[in-house]
């Protein structure tokens, strides 16, 4: 398979997705409020929220698996993968932790008790940097499906998707929503199975990628009625600024696939900015949290100024430590 331009679109626009996830600057939607959700009618807002900036943490997963299953490494290089991984999660996360807790003092914040411990970790210490966890694990699970026929890998799939499908609903069910906190692994096991299906599927049914286009569409949309029938609950608030889980919706899978099936088909070559955006997007994910606060003050509620802060920023000093920092810690 020669090289998928189109990926950079993605990595540029999801990038900057996660950085106005993380502003809050975007939404006055009654599913926000405690009081009025009950009230709440599916709004143009909803689909920003939602379907756009809440996916760009499931496209990165799906591109990032997609990408280590065709690569096909060889189990020497897959182990120096999870390694680079690991320095990288490592660094930011106490990097971040230093910067927010007055120095070495987060070590105080660290837990002692098993169970918290293996929350702290899986949290990324309660830091963005959960997304490499995860990755890390997502990534065991794909090298580990590489032999793997594809009906098994469907099959896989099937029970993960029907898995997310539930979670929500057990959670409300027994009022215990830690299952559905946003950086649980639970959340995301669909997404390496969907990669393997995808490059599978692809690569031997060139002519019936229209029938699984029409097939995602379909799925998709009884999965987003399902979002809003049947999960809006007001236990989410208790680990949401919503009353829905915020990744535990197999819409958003559907939508992740989807959307790499298309930038796979379509071609579309990127321009310098957008080249530049994809190559710095780990960049600006590692180093957005860093300039929030200071943006956020200056902002005074203006998404627009929050991220003629934070952008360029991040551009500029994700430049100035490649001289510092190995490539690999940044870029």
């Amino acid at each position: 398979m020669s090289r998928i331009y189109s990926i950079d679109y993605l990595r540029a626009f999801f990038s900057v997705c996660v950085v106005i996830t993380h502003t809050g600057y975007y939404s006055t939607s009654k599913i926000f409020d405690k009081n009025l959700f009950l009230h709440h009618s599916f709004a143009i807002s909803d689909i920003f929220v939602f379907y756009i900036l809440l996916l760009a943490v499931p496209v990165f997963f799906i591109i990032s698996n997609f990408f280590l299953y065709q690569k096909q490494k060889s189990l020497k290089d897959f182990f120096a993968y999870l390694f680079r991984l690991f320095k990288v999660a490592l660094f930011w996360i106490i990097f971040l932790a230093i910067f927010s807790n007055n120095g070495w003092e987060f070590i105080n914040t660290i837990p002692t008790e098993a169970t918290k411990t293996f929350d702290y970790v899986l949290s990324g210490g309660n830091t963005i940097y959960y997304f490499f966890i995860n990755l890390i694990i997502l990534s065991i699970i794909v090298q580990l499906s590489k032999s793997l026929h594809t009906q098994l890998i469907l099959i896989l799939f099937i029970i993960s998707i029907l898995q997310l499908l539930f979670l929500p609903v057990y959670c409300v069910n027994v009022d215990q929503f830690y299952p559905c906190k946003y950086y649980n692994i639970l959340n995301f096991t669909p997404y390496p199975f969907a990669a393997i299906l995808i490059h599978n599927l692809i690569s031997k049914d060139h002519l019936k990628i229209k029938t699984y286009i029409y097939l995602i569409l379909f799925i998709t949309t009884i999965m987003i009625i399902i979002d809003w029938t049947i999960y809006v609950d007001s236990g989410f608030f208790k680990i949401n600024k919503f009353a829905l889980p915020t990744y535990a919706r197999p819409s958003l899978v559907f939508i992740s696939m989807l959307i790499l099936v298309l930038a796979i088909k379509i071609p579309f070559k990127p321009n310098t900015i957008i080249s530049f955006m994809s190559s710095q997007s780990l960049a600006l994910y590692c180093l957005h949290p860093f300039f929030m606060g200071p943006a956020k003050r200056l902002a005074d509620g203006n998404l627009l100024i929050a991220l003629s802060i934070i952008l360029p920023a991040s551009y500029i000093t994700s430049i100035c430590l490649t001289h510092f920092l190995k490539k690999e810690i940044i870029n």
